[in-house]
């Protein structure tokens, strides 16, 4: 069988515990993922940093193959380009470890932007709190994957400012619909040089809230280039 590797278990448990349950908890996750690596065929990574894990087993076929996206989100493309900053979006789990509170913060010292959060979580009582405080801040509550694409289309950024994440499909779907795409250092998807090109890095900026700041004064060319050159180059990792 092929033994996919998409998440990092290890970057997880050292996020949220520590002591005793982080030494359990990374001695038994490493003796799962032991077991299911050396009785594949294959094993396939959505990052080259992750092939450290297989080749401590002498796994003899190890592949970076990234994530693809589902056909859904390139069969009808976004009806504009993006050409101004006005409305930006975060999407997906509201955790501790996707940073949703510099989303938060960055609202609240912006109120010439809209900002609109999407998902559930162990977060949400906070988000739901946040959004009834700062008048610029909506929350969406959990979204359908069947009306995510929507969502997307109707704002402008997508920001993905987790601590980690082994690749980012939240990034993935965001260039698929011409959006401006900022996302974290530690994200797999920089990895993939045609798709970086298409992103801003967080940690290049002085802060989230300066990040989404500078690039909403970039002129609309420029802005509405971004957006072209992310449905281009987003073709190649359609999963059909």
């Amino acid at each position: 069988y092929i033994y996919v590797m998409n998440s990092s278990l290890k970057e997880f448990i050292d996020f949220y515990y520590r002591g005793v349950s982080h030494f359990a908890l990374q001695k038994s996750s490493s003796y799962v993922e032991k077991k299911l690596i050396k009785n594949a065929h294959h094993v396939v990574t959505v990052n080259s940093k992750m092939h450290e894990i297989p080749k401590k087993y002498n796994t003899q076929s190890v592949i970076t193959l990234g994530t693809l996206i589902d056909s859904t989100f390139l069969k009808n493309g976004p009806t504009h380009l993006v050409n101004q900053i006005n409305s930006i979006l975060f999407f997906g789990r509201l955790a501790i470890e996707k940073n949703v509170d510099s989303f938060i913060q960055a609202a609240k010292q912006l109120p010439q932007l809209n900002f609109n959060i999407a998902g559930d979580g162990p977060l949400r009582e906070m988000v739901e709190k946040k959004s009834t405080q700062i008048t610029n801040l909506n929350y969406l509550g959990w979204v359908d994957r069947k009306e995510i694409i929507n969502v997307i289309d109707s704002n402008d950024m997508v920001i993905m400012p987790s601590a980690f994440e082994a690749f980012g499909t939240v990034a993935l779907e965001g260039l698929s619909r011409g959006r401006i795409v900022i996302v974290g250092e530690n994200h797999g998807i920089r990895e993939f040089e045609s798709l970086n090109q298409c992103l801003f890095n967080v940690d290049e900026f002085n802060s989230l809230q300066d990040a989404i700041e500078v690039i909403s004064k970039f002129e609309n060319k420029k802005i509405s280039d971004i957006s072209r050159a992310s449905l281009d180059t987003i073709k190649k990792y359609d999963s059909k």
